[in-house]
């Protein structure tokens, strides 16, 4: 039997690999987006990972939705987590996203909530020049074959490596 090591952040279990992190410091550290938008909060352990990133780069603006409610517990009453987080239908919501994409300069648009695959079709055409966008669970989820329309209309090029960690889920991340 074979025994995986979670990933965690600040002591709490991430959805993400360590692999995962080490790519979100390079892409951080690389594109120095002017704001991050997150598709998919819960449980927030990942949002937490980039509300302190935007914290410590105070030139960031950061925004997470998800249609749960992902506004309490480990430390998200401490630094009060409701500021960033708002609990909405995004297929609801996408005037409102659409709006936040072009009203910043770079923006860096992570799609992980329950249909990645609507969300980055939805969202890819909002994006400006510059601009990422990325999945979590690539080719488990969503892949090149379901989006290879919009890359190619979109002009969308991958950046960066899907990074593939022990639960075989995958981030890939395009520039627009």
């Amino acid at each position: 039997m074979r025994h995986f090591i979670h990933t965690t952040f600040l002591g709490k279990e991430v959805r993400q690999s360590e692999e995962g992190f080490r790519l979100w410091e390079k892409v951080l550290s690389l594109i120095k987006p002017v704001q991050i938008i997150e598709l998919g909060t819960c449980p927030g352990t990942l949002s937490l990972y980039f509300l302190l990133y935007t914290m410590e780069n105070a030139d960031i603006s950061f925004h997470t939705f998800d249609n749960q409610d992902c506004s309490q517990g480990y430390l998200k009453n401490k630094i009060n987590f409701n500021s960033y987080f708002k609990q909405l239908d995004i297929r609801e919501s996408v005037e409102m996203i659409k709006g936040l994409i072009q009203n910043k300069k770079r923006t860096l648009l992570f799609c992980d909530d329950g249909d990645k695959l609507w969300e980055f079709i939805t969202f890819a055409p909002f994006l400006k020049v510059n601009d990422i966008i990325g999945a979590h669970d690539w080719n488990v989820e969503i892949s090149h074959d379901d989006i290879k329309d919009v890359i190619s209309k979109e002009n969308l090029k991958p950046i960066f490596d899907e990074i593939n960690d022990s639960s075989k889920t995958f981030i890939k991340l395009f520039q627009k």
